[in-house]
C-alpha cells in the first residue's frame, strides 16, 4: 500500500482527496503548508508527494528545492490553479514529476499515479530514510555510508587510529565521531596540532614537566596525554612532529605511561590516541622524516576521509545546511538558492574541500546583495566560474566559449533584473547586440 503525502493550505482539499485515494487503496496524509510537510518526511516513509505551489510560510516550488537536496528520487506531483508554459517548466526545473491543474481531475490523477509508481518500483518503492549525515558530519553518498560504518565498527574499541585526508575533508570531526561512538564519550577530547611550535614546547604541552624542569617551568605541568586520560587526545597534523618527540610518543602509546618532562618517574595513562595527517607518511618514512615503527603503531585502523571531489553527490547537502546555519547567524530568513548556483558548486573543483564550500557560503550571505533574498551565481567569487567545469565538458574551445558566453549574458541578465538596457551596459555591448545574442542562444536552445 503506498504512502501519499497531500501539502496544501486548502484543508477541504486535503481531506477530500485523502478520502478519494483512500477508497483506491493508498494510504493519505496531509500537511498544511511546506514546514510542515517538511517535518513529516523527516520522520515518515513516503512514495509519493502531491504539493501545492501556492502557500503560505512555504511555497510549492521552495519547498521541492529543500526536499530535493536530500530525496533526489521521490516523485512530486505539483498542484497549481494558474497553469503556463512558464510555471510547468520552472515546477520541472525545480525537480517535479509532473503537474496537475487544479481543480484537480481525480481520474486523471489516479492515472498519473499509476504510471508514477509502475516506473519507480523497480528502484525505490518507498521513500528510504536519508540522513543528512552522521556526528556533525553532513554527507549520504557512498563514500561517507562506508566512513560513518568503519566509525560505528572502530568506535566501541581502544584501537589507535590513523585519519588521512587532504585539508579540509573534516578528519577532526571524524576524531570527534570516534570518541563520540566510544565508551570514553562522557570523558574529554582534547585536541592538539603537533605543528603548533618548537620540538621542546610540544614535548612539554604532550608530556607535561616537573618545576623548574627548563627556564620559565615555575609549576608542574599536567601534559595532554595525562589531561585527555579517560578520554580521546586527538594529534592532528602528526608529521610535524620532530624524530626525538615521534621516539616518546611510541613509547608513551605502547607502555600507555608518560614521563613528564626533567622527570625521571612514569605516569600511568588510560588515554585512547587518534591522529591524522595531509601527508603520505610512508613517503616519509623513506627519506626518514617519520619513524617506521611509529607509523605502524599508530595505524592499526586506517581511516581515509576523501576529498569533496570524490563526493559531488553530497554538495546540496552541504549547500543546504552551511546556507540555514550562516542565515541563523546572521540573523536573516533562510534564502533561497538559485539551482544553477547548486550546479557551478557541484562542477567546482574544490581544493579547499569542505572548509573552502563552508566559507564560500559564509562569505556569499554576508556580501549578497539580493534584494528578493535569494542566492545567484553572480554572488559567488569570481573565479569560481572559470574553474567550475563539468566531468562532461564542451568537445572544444569553440564550443566551451560559446556555453560561458550564454551563463555569462544569463548572469548578468538576472543581476539587472531582466532590465537588458542595464545588463547591455555592465556587459560592454550595445542594446542590439544583447538581443541578437539572446536570440541566438534561445535558437541554439530549443535546436538541442
Amino acid at each position: 500500500m503506498a504512502r501519499i503525502l497531500i501539502v496544501d493550505d486548502e484543508e477541504t482539499l486535503r481531506r477530500t482527496l485523502g478520502e478519494m485515494l483512500s477508497d483506491e487503496g493508498y494510504e493519505a496524509e496531509g500537511a498544511e503548508d511546506g514546514m510542515q510537510a517538511l517535518k513529516m518526511v523527516e520522520s515518515g516513509k513516503y512514495d509519493c508527494l502531491i504539493c501545492d505551489i501556492r502557500m503560505p510560510k512555504l511555497d510549492g516550488l521552495e519547498f521541492l528545492r529543500r526536499f530535493r537536496l536530500k530525496y533526489s528520487r521521490v516523485p512530486v506531483l505539483l498542484m497549481t490553479a494558474f497553469a503556463n508554459v512558464e510555471t510547468a517548466a520552472e515546477a520541472v526545473r525545480y525537480g517535479a514529476t509532473d503537474y496537475l491543474i487544479k481543480p484537480v481531475d481525480f481520474d486523471d490523477l489516479l492515472l498519473r499515479l499509476e504510471e508514477i509508481f509502475q516506473s519507480h518500483q523497480p528502484e525505490t518503492p518507498a521513500l528510504l530514510e536519508a540522513p543528512q549525515g552522521f556526528c556533525g558530519m553532513v554527507g549520504n553518498s557512498g563514500p561517507m555510508r562506508s566512513l560513518y560504518e568503519i566509525i560505528r565498527q572502530v568506535g566501541p574499541s581502544d584501537a589507535t587510529v590513523l585519519i588521512q585526508g587532504e585539508s579540509g575533508t573534516g578528519k577532526e570531526l571524524v576524531a570527534r565521531a570516534i570518541h563520540a561512538c566510544s565508551r570514553r564519550k562522557d570523558g574529554p577530547f582534547i585536541p592538539f596540532n603537533c605543528c603548533c611550535g618548537p620540538s621542546e614546547l610540544i614535548d612539554s604541552e604532550l608530556f607535561g614537566h616537573v618545576k623548574g624542569a627548563f627556564t620559565g617551568a615555575i609549576q608542574e605541568k599536567l601534559g595532554l596525554f595525562r589531561a585527555a586520560s579517560g578520554g580521546t587526545l586527538f594529534l592532528d597534523e602528526i608529521s610535524g612532529l620532530s624524530l626525538s618527540t615521534q621516539g616518546k610518543m611510541l613509547r608513551t602509546i605502547e607502555l600507555m605511561e608518560v614521563m613528564p618532562v626533567g622527570s625521571s618517574a612514569v605516569q600511568s595513562i588510560d588515554t585512547r590516541v587518534v591522529v591524522a595527517t595531509n601527508r603520505d607518511l610512508r613517503e616519509m618514512i623513506d627519506v626518514r622524516e617519520f619513524r617506521e615503527d611509529l607509523y605502524y603503531r599508530l595505524r592499526v585502523v586506517p581511516i581515509n576521509v576523501v576529498a569533496l571531489r570524490q563526493r559531488r553527490d553530497d554538495i546540496p547537502l552541504l549547500i543546504a545546511y552551511f546556507v540555514e546555519f550562516f542565515a541563523s547567524r546572521l540573523n536573516r530568513p533562510l534564502p533561497r538558492v538559485d539551482p544553477k548556483v547548486v550546479e557551478l558548486m557541484q562542477n567546482y573543483r574544490w581544493p579547499g574541500n569542505v572548509r573552502e564550500l563552508k566559507n564560500v557560503i559564509e562569505r556569499t550571505l554576508v556580501t549578497s546583495s539580493s534584494h528578493d533574498n535569494s542566492l545567484r551565481v553572480e554572488d559567488l567569487p569570481h573565479e569560481m566560474m572559470f574553474e567550475s567545469i563539468p566531468e562532461e565538458g564542451p568537445a572544444n574551445l569553440k564550443e566551451a566559449t560559446r556555453q560561458f558566453e550564454k551563463f555569462y549574458v544569463e548572469a548578468a541578465i538576472r543581476r539587472a533584473e531582466g532590465d537588458k538596457a542595464l545588463a547591455a551596459k555592465r556587459l560592454g555591448i550595445g542594446l542590439s547586440s544583447l538581443y541578437r545574442k539572446v536570440e541566438e542562444q534561445e535558437e541554439e536552445s530549443d535546436g538541442s
